[in-house]
Order: C-alpha cells, then sequence, then structure tokens
C-alpha cells in the first residue's frame, strides 16, 4: 500500500479513527470469534504497553550511553599521563586545605555532574599545568 490510497488516507483522521473504533467493537463483540468477548481488546492494549516499553528502553538506552561516556570521559583524564604526573600539585593543595574529587565518588554522580566533574577537572589548576608540560616536551 506504499503506492496507493488507504481507507485511512482517504479519510479524515477523526472520520478513521472513528470508523477504527466502530470495526474494533465490532471485533470485540463478536460471538464467532473463537476467543472470550472482549479478548481482542485486551491484546491491543497489551500491544500498545509492549509499545510504550520499547520506546522506554530505548530511551533507557540513550541515557545509559550518555552515561557510560560520561563516565569514561571521567575515568579517562583520572588515568591520563597528566593526571598521574600533577598529583603531587594536588597533593600540595590537599595540604593546605583545597579538596579535592574523589575518583571513586564519580561512579555515584548523575550523567549532569559527571559532564560538569569532567569540565572541572579540565579547568583545575593541575590539568593547565599539565597541558604547558606537554607543550614543553613536544617543543624538545
Amino acid at each position: 500500500w506504499s503506492n496507493s490510497d488507504t481507507s485511512e488516507s482517504v479519510h479524515s483522521k477523526k472520520e478513521w479513527d472513528h470508523n477504527f473504533t466502530v470495526v474494533q467493537n465490532k471485533i470485540d463483540n463478536s460471538a464467532s470469534i473463537v476467543w472470550p468477548v472482549g479478548t481482542t481488546r485486551r491484546l491491543r492494549a497489551i500491544l500498545d504497553y509492549v509499545g510504550v516499553l520499547e520506546a522506554r528502553l530505548t530511551s533507557l538506552k540513550d541515557e545509559f550511553t550518555e552515561r557510560m561516556d560520561a563516565l569514561r570521559e571521567v575515568n579517562n583524564i583520572y588515568l591520563s599521563s597528566t593526571w598521574r604526573l600533577t598529583a603531587p600539585v594536588r597533593l600540595f593543595a590537599r595540604l593546605l586545605g583545597r579538596r579535592t574529587p574523589d575518583p571513586a565518588a564519580a561512579w555515584s554522580l548523575s550523567t549532569q555532574e559527571l559532564h560538569c566533574l569532567a569540565t572541572s577537572l579540565r579547568c583545575s589548576t593541575s590539568w593547565r599545568l599539565g597541558a604547558r608540560m606537554r607543550r614543553i616536551a613536544r617543543s624538545r
């Protein structure tokens, strides 16, 4: 039916929905079907619910992918040679009373918080110092 008219395409949406409902009610109330009365209505409701669940599953997959990408980004910073080389800077800052992020705490953060953490790590003094160290190393 991709190249021809259907009953849905030649009638207004309101008229088609009304007629569709009338046909569904006839099927649901028909005694000639082997199933008990109302079974097709329940089956349609189940199929509709399956559609809702599939949409939710897609949404959860997208959220999971985004969260894993954010965790990977933070983890890559923590595992980078820059982060390891600048550990003494953060140790000195902790000795002076500055709080530094705990890598293990990243697992309990929301996706939004992970993005904020990655941004703050990239703006940190030790990360900027590491960038300078990399530039100096490359220039030699």
